[in-house]
C-alpha cells in the first residue's frame, strides 16, 4: 500500500478517523493490520545463497526458525549475495526470530554457514 498525505486543514482535505478526547483535543486512530493469510516457505539449508523471499508490503509478520543442523546467514536483499560477511542477522540451530516490523516487508536471502541438513522454515503473515 502507498503512503498517503491528509491534509490537516480543519474542514478541507481527506477525511480520517480520529477521536475526541475530553480537552476536546483530537487524537488520530491508528489501525493496527493484522494476519489474515499464513504461508509456509521452509528452505533446505545450502551453501549456495539463493534469494528465498520477496519483498511484499502486505507482509505483517514474519517468524523464523532454524530446524537445520548448521548456522544459517540471511541478508535483507533479493539478490542472493549473501555471505558471512555481508549478513545482517544469523540463525544457529534451533533458534527462532519474529522478524521486527521494520523488516519483515523485505526480501531476504539465506545462505548456510556450512554444509548441513534440514531446512529454515519460515511462517510469512500477510493482511490484504
Amino acid at each position: 500500500m502507498a503512503n498517503a498525505s491528509v491534509s490537516i486543514t480543519p474542514g478541507a482535505g481527506a477525511q480520517i478517523d480520529a477521536h475526541q478526547i475530553g480537552s476536546g483535543d483530537y487524537q488520530q486512530i491508528i489501525r493496527t493490520a493484522k494476519v489474515d493469510t499464513r504461508n509456509i516457505n521452509d528452505w533446505a539449508v545450502s551453501t549456495t545463497a539463493a534469494a528465498v523471499i520477496s519483498a511484499d508490503e502486505n507482509r505483517v509478520g514474519l517468524l523464523m526458525y532454524n530446524a537445520s543442523t548448521v548456522r544459517v546467514y540471511i541478508a535483507f536483499n533479493n539478490a542472493a549475495a549473501v555471505t558471512s560477511g555481508n549478513a545482517d542477522w544469523y540463525l544457529d540451530s534451533g533458534d527462532r526470530w519474529e522478524v521486527p516490523d521494520p523488516f519483515c516487508q523485505m526480501a531476504m536471502s539465506f545462505l548456510a554457514a556450512s554444509a548441513g541438513t534440514g531446512t529454515l522454515n519460515v511462517t510469512l503473515g500477510t493482511e490484504t
